[in-house]
This record gives structure tokens, sequence and C-alpha cells, in this order.
């Protein structure tokens, strides 16, 4: 019996962030992150707030730019926004109220 390889769908390899506050000083998001996710796997993230769930799938998404490491779709990596990758946010926008008069 041979083992079925199943080819990376997404790769991040030592993939950090880190932003900068209003008196300059360094926040990081997220420090040297790697992982890869296979053909035919479903997997989530987990953890408590502000641990760089969103600062993550943001990178993946290609919503921000890492700060080292690198994150690939299929091979090609991600840096900016893509067709073939799609995005559905938490919460959805708030739309303003036009008054008609």
């Amino acid at each position: 019996m041979t083992a079925s390889v199943t080819r990376s769908v997404i790769e991040v390899a030592d993939v950090s962030k880190v932003y900068v506050d209003h008196g300059g000083e360094p926040i990081r998001a997220l420090d040297l992150v790697s992982f890869t996710i296979r053909e035919g796997e479903f997997v989530t993230v987990v953890g408590p707030s502000g641990c760089g769930k969103s600062t993550l799938l943001q990178i993946i998404a290609g919503l921000i730019p890492v700060s080292t490491g690198t994150a690939s779709l299929l091979g090609t990596r991600i840096t900016g926004p893509r067709k073939d990758i799609g995005v559905v946010f938490q919460r959805a926008a708030e739309h303003q109220r036009i008054d008609s008069r």
C-alpha cells in the first residue's frame, strides 16, 4: 500500500508582523509562525483575543504584508490581494443611513 501525498495549499514560513504604536514602540503581533495546510485538510485558528489570529488571516488573504517570512498559496507568494483568495469579515461593514429629504 502506498501513502497518498497531498500538495501544500497554504504555506506560512517564519512569518512575523510588527506594528509601531503612536509612541514609536514596536508591537509584535506574530513571531515566527510556520505551518502548512495540505489539500483536503480542514483547519481552524483558535486563541485568546489579541493573540494575532486576525493578523494572520489578513496576511494569508493578502490584505496586510508580513514584516518577515513568507506566506504562499499553491506555491505562489502572497504579496497583496488576489482574485483567488476570498474573505468574509467577522462583522459586516456598517452603512450610514442616507436621509432622503
